[in-house]
């Protein structure tokens, strides 16, 4: 199976290994395009991409503005970990556009973390660095409490209800769940 393939929030490793959860084992991709807003994580893309042998194109920027710009369609689009930061109109906007972006039978495939239902955000924020500071004992404090900082200040997760409200509301016909651990949920999301 071939696909174009758009991903968002690129991280260090911008390589192919995200499809997997996606039920496509034997993937072969014609065209890569990515945002991220770290240079760093565009350039450890560069290099781990570099191996695909299709037309790669890796902007600095917003991911929104990204799918706003972009005329394109894609077969997968990939979110992990960016979601959460935006607001809850900004995430209705973003499934809205991802719907627009994917081809006929696209998927989306999503990472992020997500509150429990009937959690509220200061309730998921205060558990959420409770565990951190708790189970994360390979860091130093201080970079814990970096992490915590960010989270209590940056991170406005919603719960998978809301979010697959979102989604449906923007035209995707069904969403799956493809992994869970604690917050972090790996969804798939199908346009037909």
């Amino acid at each position: 199976m071939v696909f174009d393939f758009f991903r968002v929030d690129i991280e260090a490793t911008g390589n192919d290994q995200v499809l997997r959860p996606a039920g496509q084992p034997d993937i072969s991709i014609a065209r890569y395009a990515g945002y991220d807003l770290s240079d760093v994580a565009l350039s450890h893309a560069r290099q781990n991409l570099g191996g695909l042998g299709c037309t790669i194109s890796l902007r600095h920027g917003d991911f929104l503005e990204g799918l706003r710009a972009n005329t394109e369609r894609f077969d997968l689009i990939f979110c992990s970990f960016a979601l959460h930061h935006l607001s809850s109109i900004d995430k209705a906007v973003f499934f809205q556009l991802v719907y627009q972006r994917l081809a006929e039978n696209g998927i989306l495939l999503l990472i992020d973390t997500m509150r429990e239902e009937n959690q509220d955000l200061q309730s998921y924020l205060d558990r959420y660095c409770e565990w951190l500071e708790r189970d994360w004992t390979a860091l130093p404090p201080v970079a814990v409490d970096a992490i915590c900082n960010h989270v209590r200040s940056r991170d406005f997760p919603e719960t998978t209800l809301v979010l697959c409200t979102m989604a449906a509301n923007a035209g995707f016909n069904s969403h799956t769940e493809i992994n869970r651990f604690r917050w972090h949920r790996t969804w798939r999301f199908d346009k037909a």
